[in-house]
């Protein structure tokens, strides 16, 4: 077994039976690559051990030799024996953790049979030490998502033993979630664990071991890979359209490196047409990386060829590329031996998906365009007297020919609100910021900020060089999370993003720089997730801390909407407060008229529980209600004092249909037609604390008159209905 566990492997003479070793040469173990031949024989044991060699005729020492690893290395452990007859029973004493998944190495030597005679040489055994009953069912997770994409996966823990087992889950990293991180699992029982992929994860590859202890102590490992990707340009050129064709053998280099990466994409474009396309190719006989492309035409003149570039590893488009060349049918540009140089250049191309309504945007490339309003926004489809753009201070509004007001010009690091008559992309280019010479200057109060850097990262790394005083608020249109000196900073919003604009209320006048880079690996400007519509009918916002009370009418799985005349005007999203221990309800609200009135409902995840609360708040753009200490009181009404009658609202409706109903015991609902045949019928279970039921009418019902069958333990109730 000696021979056969080290046949790679240099030995270090101390392993039991060897009786001799000759490895002809003595290594300097601080500096393999030097030694000493030798003939001695380099075994330490002492029993019965060979002497040295001695050279014979014509043997001579050579540097030619099979490669041979260093010694592995070994740890001699302690541990007691017993002998029972023809059995040897040896335990190490050893912390079972650490030999846990290890093999061990046992030998036995000068052990003597009843006539006192002993071995005639070392037994030699090995054994994989496995007596951990608690493991991952299986040990390694691979995943691709895309960065703005929420994911998860579930693996389950198994307890084999015959005890019970308390667990510890350890070493998550920062972008990835645990549903349960400590618990108790029955004998032969099993539990399912989530983890939860963050969603602001950027390009790259992303390795974890989390590690799984139970009463033994020992960490199994569960590997998790991760590889974040961006979906490439659809760069897409149907050949059979056209009758011409010119191809280039090109070499690709982006800014001053030659790519080397296989997915990198080269497309040709005649004005906004895309006419070719092609991605890097490897030829390992050249050990070179060329590009290959056919670029078509109905036209054998039809005009200049440009070129655009996909940055596979960065997610990105690079819109500057030489050289700008002629089409011509059936010529040859370059060739294997002398390609045609396609040199991207360091400009950038963003994309700030505006909604119709209102957006806040801000701009991270540096751009001569960003001096005139009319020459930087003239790519935009806009209507004339609604469209307008505004900071802090000034605004101009689209008359149909130009921009008119007192802003003409844009500013890097300032945010700004823009009313956009219809939803469209907007494109442009330029250098990307240096964020280390971009100061954001603070003052005390309100600051419309902008977002520099060229990826997204989380509100801890976008702040990490300022000095946040306890209660600073920064808010996206879509979120917001304030700062705490224990917790940091905590609440709905997560990360920042490219071409969002932010408010922030800084409690002292400050200046401070974004970070170039991100923990989470390569940056890479990320699609923002569709938001509901209400969000963009509104230019301001105001926001709310809030506790549920009674808090176990709740789960955190509950969501909390603001409305105004009925109609849905705010959200709230779910925050776990460590400091209390409790959740909080981080309440964004939207309007813009001061002193309108807000009220708020408590809904499940579904949609199919609605809770009211009492309070009403006048809404102010701006206002903070509430902290995290002492967060405002949202209380649910008490069942007693739910409404005796029923109520069903709205009426006529279009596509939500509501229920109001004071006793929900054996409650069932039938929707009939004039005729009474039953179109839709539902029976309530485990709704006695539900008083408001959202119907889930067929999608394809007609227009038309209906009636409603409402059916409790108190009696039957008929209400006729209209469909629009």
């Amino acid at each position: 077994i000696l021979i056969r566990e080290n046949i790679h492997t240099a030995l270090s003479g101390e392993e039991a039976g060897l009786k001799a070793y000759f490895p002809f040469e003595n290594v300097n173990v601080t500096d393999p690559s030097t030694s000493v031949n030798t003939l001695e024989n380099m075994t330490i044991d002492e029993i019965g051990v060979a002497g040295a060699c001695e050279l014979v005729a014509g043997a001579e020492h050579t540097g030619e030799a099979p490669t041979i690893k260093l010694p592995r290395p070994v740890e001699s452990i302690p541990f007691n024996y017993m002998i029972n007859e023809d059995v040897v029973l040896i335990q190490p004493i050893k912390d079972p953790s650490l030999i846990e998944n290890q093999v061990l190495t046992f030998s036995v030597r000068k052990v003597k049979d009843l006539h006192n005679n002993e071995m005639a040489s070392t037994v030699t055994w090995t054994a994989f030490i496995d007596v951990n009953s608690l493991v991952w069912e299986e040990n390694k997770k691979s995943l691709t998502k895309k960065p703005d994409e929420e994911s998860e996966f579930k693996v389950k823990i198994v307890n084999k033993g015959g005890q019970k087992e308390y667990f510890t889950i350890s070493n998550c990293p920062e972008w990835l979630d645990v549903s349960d991180d400590h618990g108790a699992i029955e004998p032969l029982g099993s539990k399912e664990i989530t983890f939860t992929l963050f969603p602001g994860m950027n390009l790259g590859q992303y390795l974890a071991n989390v590690y799984l202890s139970g009463n033994l102590e020992f960490n199994e490992r569960l590997q998790v890979e991760v590889d974040v990707k961006v979906e490439p340009p659809l760069w897409e050129v149907d050949e059979n359209a056209y009758q011409y064709s010119m191809s280039v053998i090109g070499q690709l280099k982006i800014d001053e490196t030659l790519s080397t990466d296989v997915n990198d994409l080269v497309g040709a474009f005649l004005g906004k047409e895309c006419v070719g396309v092609a991605n890097v190719t490897y030829f390992s006989d050249q050990d070179i990386y060329l590009v290959f492309i056919n670029i078509f035409s109905n036209n054998p003149g039809s005009g200049s060829i440009h070129f655009k570039v996909w940055d596979a590893d960065q997610g990105r488009i690079y819109p500057e590329v030489t050289p700008v060349m002629d089409f011509k049918a059936d010529d040859l540009v370059g060739s294997a031996t002398n390609p045609q140089s396609i040199h991207a250049l360091n400009l950038y191309a963003n994309n700030i998906a505006l909604a119709k309504g209102w957006n806040w945007i801000s701009f991270n490339l540096n751009t001569d365009k960003l001096a005139s309003l009319d020459e930087f926004l003239l790519v935009l489809d806009l209507q004339q007297y609604n469209d307008l753009i505004k900071n802090k201070v000034a605004y101009s509004q689209y008359n149909g020919v130009k921009w008119q007001g007192t802003l003409s010009s844009l500013e890097i690091g300032k945010m700004y609100m823009m009313m956009i008559s219809q939803a469209q992309d907007f494109v442009y280019s330029g250098e990307p910021v240096v964020t280390g010479d971009m100061p954001i200057q603070l003052v005390k109060g309100w600051n419309w900020i902008g977002y520099t850097p060229q990826g997204n990262l989380t509100v801890k790394e976008a702040f990490g060089y300022h000095l946040p005083s306890a209660g600073d608020v920064v808010k996206s249109q879509f979120a917001f999370a304030i700062y705490d000196d224990l917790m940091g900073w905590i609440g709905s919003m997560q990360y920042m993003r490219p071409g969002l604009g932010y408010k922030y209320y800084s409690g002292d006048a400050a200046t401070f720089y974004y970070p170039e880079k991100s923990g989470m690996k390569s940056l890479v400007d990320i699609e923002i997730p569709e938001a509901p519509e209400f969000i963009h009918q509104w230019p301001n916002s105001m926001n709310l801390i809030a506790r549920i009370v009674p808090g176990d009418r709740v789960t955190e799985e509950y969501l909390v909407y603001a409305y105004r005349n009925k109609n849905i005007t705010g959200l709230g999203l779910p925050v776990y407060n460590s400091n209390t221990g409790e959740w909080l309800w981080f309440i964004q609200v939207y309007g813009d008229t001061a002193g309108d009135k807000i009220g708020f409902m408590i809904e499940n995840a579904s949609g199919t529980e609605k809770l009211a609360a009492r309070e009403e708040i006048l809404f102010q753009a701006d206002r903070i209600i509430g902290t995290l200490s002492e967060p405002v009181e949202l209380t649910l009404a008490d069942p007693e004092q739910r409404p005796s009658g029923i109520r069903v609202y709205p009426n006529p409706f279009t596509d939500e249909l509501n229920v109001a109903i004071g006793s929900s015991d054996n409650l069932r609902i039938e929707l009939t037609d004039l005729e009474g045949r039953v179109i839709w019928n539902y029976k309530y279970e485990s709704v006695r604390d539900k008083y408001i039921h959202t119907l889930d009418l067929p999608s394809d019902l007609s227009e038309g008159v209906y009636i409603l069958k409402i059916m409790n333990g108190t009696g039957t109730h008929y209400q006729k209905i209209i469909k629009q």
